[in-house]
C-alpha cells in the first residue's frame, strides 16, 4: 500500500514537471517567433523638410563597379550628403557627433553598395532612386538608427 502511495506521488510530480517543461517550451517558442514583430506596425510620418539637416561630405568617392554583361571594368564617382532628422534636438546632436567621428564607416558602407552594382544597373532610369534607398537602408542598419532619413547624390559620373 505504501508502495502505491509513493508511486502515485512520483507520477504526479513527474506530470507536473512535464507540464511545466511543455509550458516553458511553448512560451520560449512563441516569444522567439514574435521577436521584432508588433501586432500593429507603426506608420512613421515623413520628416518635414525644415527638420532635416544636411551633413555634406566634401570628398567624392571613386570606386570600381562589379563587372557586368559587357565584361569591362567600370568606375563610378559620386558625391553625397546625408539628411538627418533633427526634430529631436538631443538625440540628433548626439547622433551628429557619432557621424562626424565615423566618417570612414559612412564611406565604407556607400562604397560597399556601389561595388555591388554593375554599369548596366546604374544606367536604368530608376537607378539613382534605387541606389539612394539601398544606401539609406545600409546606413540605418550600420548605425542602428532611423535618424538618417535621406541620401542626396551629387557629382554622379560613370565610366
Amino acid at each position: 500500500m505504501e508502495k502505491n502511495k509513493i508511486m502515485m506521488i512520483l507520477i504526479i510530480v513527474l506530470l507536473v514537471i512535464l507540464l511545466i517543461t511543455i509550458g516553458v517550451g511553448f512560451f520560449l517558442t512563441f516569444k522567439n517567433l514574435n521577436k521584432g514583430q508588433t501586432v500593429e506596425e507603426e506608420v512613421k510620418e515623413p520628416v518635414k523638410q525644415e527638420d532635416i539637416q544636411l551633413v555634406t561630405y566634401d570628398d567624392s568617392l571613386y570606386t570600381n563597379l562589379r563587372k557586368g554583361d559587357d565584361g569591362k571594368e567600370h568606375v563610378i564617382r559620386v558625391g553625397f550628403s546625408l539628411g538627418i532628422d533633427i526634430s529631436n534636438k538631443k538625440e540628433s546632436e548626439a547622433f551628429m557627433l557619432v557621424l562626424s567621428e565615423k566618417t570612414p564607416i559612412v564611406k565604407d558602407v556607400i562604397i560597399g553598395v556601389l561595388r555591388n552594382k554593375t554599369y548596366e544597373e546604374l544606367q536604368k532610369s530608376d537607378a539613382q532612386a534605387v541606389l539612394r534607398e539601398e544606401i539609406l537602408e545600409k546606413l540605418q542598419q550600420e548605425f542602428e538608427s532611423n535618424l538618417i532619413v535621406t541620401i542626396y547624390l551629387s557629382d554622379l559620373f560613370l565610366e
